[in-house]
């Protein structure tokens, strides 16, 4: 089944599968913090690695930076 969604929002042609809930936070985390640590642009979903997407769609939330886990 394929399925159309607002592509101004995720890039990508008219007719694809809608965005998974990894991709949603990643792009989520991406507008709370736009930049890594060294101020380079954060990459867009589509050019992450698999590893990476993988890592977002098994914890499918914004990250907490400036959090003291240790």
């Amino acid at each position: 089944m394929i399925f159309e969604h607002d592509t101004k929002d995720h890039g990508g042609s008219a007719m694809e599968r809608p965005p998974t809930a990894g991709q949603l936070a990643y792009e989520e985390d991406c507008r709370r913090c736009p930049r890594y640590a060294d101020q380079s642009p954060r990459k867009d979903w589509r050019e992450l690695p698999d590893y990476a997407r993988a890592s977002w769609e098994k914890e499918p939330t914004p990250r907490e930076y400036g959090r003291s886990g240790l």
